[in-house]
């Protein structure tokens, strides 16, 4: 391995290189080691905090869920409602959900239009069948009823 160093870096005296250039390196290799601790104090520190806030934040959330459902209270806007209440007005309201008074009406406009298309389709066969029936379907008795004369 070989080593090369620029002497002009240093202000040395006669005599004084191996001792300017330990001194050097050692605080080189000081200030690298300090950075690395750094880092890893900084990484250690930050998993810490995390998972107290997260644990923290755990108890929080569940003490806060468990007091409303034993309250069966809820704080919106200053304003302290039921829980049954807020569920209501949530399913109610169209809040990103389709309203369910909204889903309702669509539904019965769907059904309705299916119903009248069916009966109209049952209203055309039978009045077809009846015509069979008659014999009115067939070209010869269509073609001897306009040859009758009209009674009048």
């Amino acid at each position: 391995m070989k080593f090369t160093i620029e002497v002009d870096d240093f202000y040395l005296e006669e005599g004084e290189l191996s001792t300017e250039l330990k001194k050097y390196v050692i605080e080189k290799v000081v200030d690298s080691i300090w950075k690395d601790i750094d880092k890893r104090v900084e990484s250690q520190i930050t998993l810490t905090v995390k998972n107290e806030i997260k644990q923290k934040l755990e108890m929080k959330i569940n003490s806060t869920v468990e007091n409303t459902v034993l309250t069966e209270k809820i704080r919106i806007d200053n304003k302290e409602i039921s829980l049954v209440d807020y569920i209501k007005e949530v399913f109610v309201k169209n809040t990103g959900w389709s309203s369910p008074v909204e889903s309702f009406k669509e539904f019965a406009k769907r059904f309705g239009a299916e119903m009248k298309q069916r009966y109209d389709i049952a209203f055309a066969n039978q009045i077809v069948s009846k015509l069979n029936e008659n014999g009115l379907l067939k070209d010869e008795a269509v073609a001897k009823l306009l040859e009758k004369p009209a009674v009048k």
